[in-house]
């Protein structure tokens, strides 16, 4: 087991990850030799969600390139309707 090159860095999550947390990996890990659940960016939207909240700040091409500000005239109505619940 110890020639898989990700071993070491499973135990490290078998270690430092509570049971039943799941753990965000951007690098591959031995899924098979961890009970924790991982998320992989490559194999679900919820992994690539998290991947791109953590790199905008950090790649150029992720962040927004400029700001707008909408502005609208008031328009007067005559009755707010308030919705049922």
């Amino acid at each position: 087991m110890r020639t898989i090159p990700s071993y070491p860095l499973t135990r490290v999550v078998e270690e430092l990850v509570p049971a039943g947390k799941p753990v965000l990996t951007l690098s591959a890990i031995a899924e098979a030799y961890t009970s924790r659940e991982t998320i992989v960016p490559y194999e679900s939207s919820r992994g690539e969600e998290l991947r791109d909240i953590l790199w905008t700040p950090m790649r150029l091409e992720m962040q927004p390139l400029f700001h707008k500000r909408f502005n609208f005239e008031p328009e007067f109505t005559a009755k707010i309707l308030k919705r049922k619940q």
